[in-house]
């Protein structure tokens, strides 16, 4: 998941990368820690707060009802209302096609790996010429779990700034967590107080997974089989499905509505395409709908009827996708199913059609192939409610001139709709491709018909983590020691991989993302929460797609 910088400037910098050649890591290994503060931005990232209408409608259940019950699993979520929305997560849950040999996997599968997960805290002073390397300390996410303070340690040793190595892991993950609270930090950089002369503590905190470069990390992940991940990995296919609530207002008329979000989160370890870098979260939301609300927003008692659970999914007015929107890099495809009705009869579909016209070459075309995506069938008799995504792509960009060969040039693990060509999405505004292809309807017409290789499914419940709204954890994490093993993820600024990575682009400018830096979570990232388009991904219109 990576944002990019202004095409324009992009491709002037390359060109610049070109000639100067890529820069960002030691001659071999990772780059030190002094290399990647260089290109850190000297900021911390803000979280993305829950929606109005998700607090307001209590999407997770209401603590103050009598009835509330957090406990199998203490996550936020009502016990009643997870089984509501696990079961909406495994229904819209999609299916992913695979232009790679990686797939979408469990993060805590490295947490429990030996020796654990380690979150990495160096802190560095500002204030000196140069900025100075404090401290490096270290949070073992595999032995955590424990009260604190059990054996009455002094308020001043569950700092983070003071503590070092003598606190518990518990009470130092305590101490990041009060540091970084969202509403009320004790970090003078978040609060923007007034801040000391002689120092100016800056930490950035990172989870380093293996391997450090496109070879180091084909070495990790991939099985020598070609095509193949690595043994170890099979079985950790994972997504992480985040329901939020949109209201739906209208300039003259105020509130309309609401419609029902459920955002899949895909992690995978590393990033490879026209831009290096460890870790990477990507996305895709399903809009949910009642069939016959397909055209229009809920009203409030249809929401709370299905989070309720007392609307029938497969009923006579069954539940069913409305909208699918993919993100690929800054960009984002809405799949419409609602304008025109893609459930209507085919024959009233295609009067629908000609009144529409055609806007751009190739629309009417682009728009059957966004029909067939809510049937399972040729014949139309079974509605698909699954999103179909094609991850990863090969880059055709300019960059790739610097990188060295390999299989690295289609693991940017964006989630594109279609197969064909993307021109301007990746890096430096290049174009990338999607070669594979899957006739959906060959298989989802059978539902016993296993899917072909290549093609992952994740609509079993053992495939989804359901994830709340950080609000929703951050007291139970501070409080309960197997939450705040389960969720401290969420909440916190963390970069998710070693800090910086050799990258085309890396080293341009300094203390800049160019595409070369981990990435922060889901929580921090412009998509979380919103409805696409937004000020994070623009609306990408293709042509007619070959």
């Amino acid at each position: 998941m990576r944002r990019g910088i202004a095409v324009h400037a992009a491709r002037v910098l390359l060109l610049v990368g070109l000639v100067t050649g890529p820069s960002g890591a030691s001659a071999s290994g990772p780059p030190t820690r002094e290399e990647y503060f260089r290109f850190v931005p000297l900021s911390y990232p803000r979280i993305v707060r829950q929606t109005s209408a998700s607090q307001a409608l209590a999407l997770y259940g209401d603590p103050a009802d009598p009835g509330y019950r957090d406990e199998a699993p203490r996550d936020g979520i009502d016990d009643e209302r997870f089984r509501v929305l696990q079961a909406l997560a495994v229904r819209f849950a999609p299916i992913l096609v695979k232009n790679t040999y990686t797939f979408p996997m469990d993060h805590k599968v490295f947490r429990d790996l030996p020796g654990g997960l380690l979150l990495s805290l160096d802190t560095w002073d500002l204030a000196k010429p140069g900025s100075v390397l404090m401290r490096s300390d270290s949070i073992n996410f595999s032995t955590l779990g424990h009260p604190c303070p059990e054996d009455g340690a002094p308020e001043r040793l569950l700092r983070t700034e003071s503590s070092g190595r003598d606190a518990r892991d518990d009470c130092r993950l305590i101490a990041l967590l009060k540091e970084f609270h969202p509403d009320h930090p004790t970090i003078p950089r978040l609060r923007q107080d007034a801040v000391a002369a002689e120092q100016a503590p800056f930490t950035v905190m990172y989870l380093d997974f293996p391997g450090y470069d496109p070879d180091t990390w084909h070495e990790a992940y991939a099985s020598p089989q070609p095509g193949q991940i690595a043994r170890r990995y099979l079985g950790t296919e994972k997504v992480y499905a985040h329901p939020f609530l949109a209201e739906v207002r209208d300039a003259e008329r105020g509130l309309l509505g609401y419609e029902l979000f459920i955002q899949y989160w895909f992690f995978y370890p590393f990033n490879a395409g026209g831009n290096n870098h460890e870790g990477d979260w990507e996305h895709v939301s399903a809009v949910v709908t009642p069939l016959s609300a397909v055209e229009r927003v809920l009203t409030e008692e249809e929401l709370q009827r299905i989070l309720s659970g007392g609307w029938p999914a497969d009923g006579v007015d069954p539940l069913v996708l409305k909208r699918t929107e993919y993100f690929f890099h800054h960009n984002a495809m809405v799949f419409d199913f609602a304008r025109p009705n893609a459930y209507l009869p085919r024959k009233r579909w295609e009067e629908l059609m000609e009144l529409r016209g055609e806007d751009r070459p190739g629309e009417k075309k682009l728009l059957a192939r966004v029909r067939s995506y809510v049937w399972a069938d040729e014949a139309e008799t079974r509605i698909n409610t699954h999103p179909i995504g094609y991850i990863g792509a090969d880059s055709k960009g300019l960059e790739q001139l610097l990188a060295s060969p390999g299989p690295h040039a289609r693991e940017s693990h964006a989630t594109y709709p279609l197969p064909g060509v993307f021109k301007g999405v990746g890096p430096a505004g290049s174009t990338e491709a999607v070669p594979k292809r899957f006739d959906h309807q060959e298989y989802l017409a059978d539902p016993k018909r296993p899917l072909p290789e290549g093609v992952v499914r994740y609509d079993m419940a053992e495939r989804i983590d359901l994830v709340p709204d950080w609000e929703r954890v951050y007291d139970l994490a501070i409080e309960d020691p197997s939450v705040r093993r389960e969720w401290s993820w969420l909440i916190l600024p963390l970069r998710w991989g070693y800090p910086s990575a050799k990258s085309p682009l890396a080293g341009i400018i300094s203390h800049s993302d160019m595409g070369n830096l981990s990435i922060t979570g889901p929580a921090f990232s412009e998509g979380w929460n919103r409805p696409a388009p937004n000020a994070g991904f623009i609306g990408y219109a293709p042509g007619e797609l070959p």
